[in-house]
Formats: C-alpha cells, structure tokens, sequence
C-alpha cells in the first residue's frame, strides 16, 4: 500500500520569503522566516494560514525556495497594501494555481526531510505518477511535516 494519498490543493495565494539556500540552510531561513512573517500578518490584523516551505526549483545542491503562510483570500485586502514594507526585500505575496499532488506524512525531525524526500520521490516514481513541476512542505507540527508532490 503506498504511503501516500491524491489531493487536490485549491488555488490560494502566500506571503513567502524568497531566497536561494542549500537544504542545510533551509532550516534557519524557516526559523527566521516564519516567526517574522506571523508577526507581519497579526500586525495587519489577517490570521496566518498553514505554515509551508514552497521548493520553487530543481532541489540539486541549492534550490529556490519561499517559506511562509498561506492568505486567505478575505484577508488580502489587509496584507497586499502592506506586503513591500516588511523590512525584508525578499517577501513576496505569490498566488499558486490549483493543482492535483501527492501527499506524504513525514513524522520525525526535520533534520530527515531530505530523506523523506527521496524516499517519497521515489515510491511515487514507481507507482507511475506523472510527477510534475513543484512541491512544498507544509509544517503540521515541530515533528510532522506533510510533502506535497505536483502531478502533471
């Protein structure tokens, strides 16, 4: 049985910080990133959605990523007249268009994602998924992370 389900993620728009890091980086972009964003979003009175790392390029020795939340589509008006005044040149508000993926449960430290990647990767590759362009994390808890994989 495979270790992964079908999903669909509906379109929906995040405030990330974007930078290029090699995964033993991505770590401290997250500690950083994610504590400065929530502030950001409180501040402007929006409520900040799922906490997600997107990998917004081929992950071979660094990668381009975004790490942030997700907006709701009502609070919006609240975050884009504000997005470019964070202080960080590298936030950016990004809108992701529906899409079908894979998911995995990732329970464990972080310190393994790289692994769960492949691993994940793999299992997908050889069920015959049509992998596609695309995928992020979504950070569930400190110990549980949820790896979404793009379908063409």
């Amino acid at each position: 049985m495979a270790s992964f389900e079908r999903v669909t993620v509906p379109a929906h728009t995040a405030i990330l910080v974007r930078d290029t890091v090699s995964p033993t980086e991505m770590a401290a972009l997250t500690g950083q990133a994610l504590p400065n964003l929530r502030e950001f979003l409180i501040s402007t009175g929006a409520e900040p959605g799922a906490a997600r790392a997107y990998i917004l390029s081929e992950p071979h020795g660094t990668f381009d990523v975004g790490v942030g939340f997700v907006v709701d589509e009502q609070d919006l008006p609240l975050v884009e007249p504000f997005a470019g005044d964070t202080g960080d040149d590298r936030v950016e508000l990004a809108h992701f268009d529906a899409t079908t993926a894979l998911v995995h449960r990732h329970t464990g430290p972080r310190t393994e994602l790289s692994g769960a990647w492949r691993e994940f990767a793999a299992e997908a590759e050889a069920a015959g998924e049509p992998l596609g362009a695309g995928s992020f994390e979504e950070l569930v808890s400190d110990t549980v992370t949820d790896l979404y994989l793009h379908l063409r």
